[in-house]
């Protein structure tokens, strides 16, 4: 997994011709910001009653 990630600042950082720093700033804030912003799950139903 990790030689998957690893040409991948580069070749963002040339694409959108920026510097390492934003690169890594944007890596880092993106996934953070993903978890914050995604709803929590819904609470479990009460058990119905027995007769």
């Amino acid at each position: 997994m990790r030689s998957l990630a690893v040409p991948v600042p580069a070749r963002i950082q040339a694409g959108f011709d920026t510097d390492p720093a934003t690169v890594t700033w944007v890596l880092a804030a993106y996934p953070l910001s993903a978890s914050v912003a995604s709803p929590p799950p819904a609470p479990a139903a009460a058990p119905t009653p027995r007769r």
